[in-house]
């Protein structure tokens, strides 16, 4: 059964790196594609070369950031003094509040808790890829050193 697992493995691997760089070849566009399998190899394509990872990288990382800059300054400037960044602890406590006794919250009572928790969701979401791209550059060096060991066997 784990043979079929493999095989399927590698197939579906080698099929989305081919649509990869068709997407690439066709559209002009910029491609990278990492995958950690289930025995946590990492595999990796880039449509500029192995070597423009790291900066493809770095460029979605800034355009993440620009982006969740760009949200929290419209979410700012709807309504400047509606932001008070709670504690995640106290927006869950609204929340609550808001359902148990919904009549006690006005429009912009929930307006103003609806940019709250917009602003603390992207905060989130922001933490979560920086992490997420953290743990793909620890495991970077340990799928080059594992790829260059198979090469090493295989001579």
């Amino acid at each position: 059964m784990k043979r079929i697992e493999d095989k399927a493995f590698s197939k579906r691997k080698a099929e989305l790196n081919k649509n990869a760089r068709r997407l690439s070849d066709l559209h002009d566009a910029d491609v990278a594609v990492v995958i950690v399998s289930s025995g946590g190899e990492l595999y990796e394509y880039c449509s500029g070369g192995t070597d423009s990872m790291e900066p493809m990288i770095s460029r979605y990382q800034n355009n993440c950031l620009h982006t969740e800059q760009q949200t929290t300054q419209e979410a700012a400037s709807n309504d400047p003094g509606s932001t008070k960044f709670r504690t995640c602890k106290e927006l869950l406590q609204s929340v609550r509040r808001l359902d148990e006794e919904p009549s006690k919250f006005s429009v912009s009572d929930m307006a103003e808790l609806e940019a709250e928790l917009t602003a603390a969701l992207m905060h989130t979401r922001s933490r979560k890829t920086q992490l997420m791209f953290e743990s793909m550059s620890n495991l970077q060096p340990l799928g080059c050193s594992r790829s260059q060991k198979r090469l090493q066997v295989r001579v």
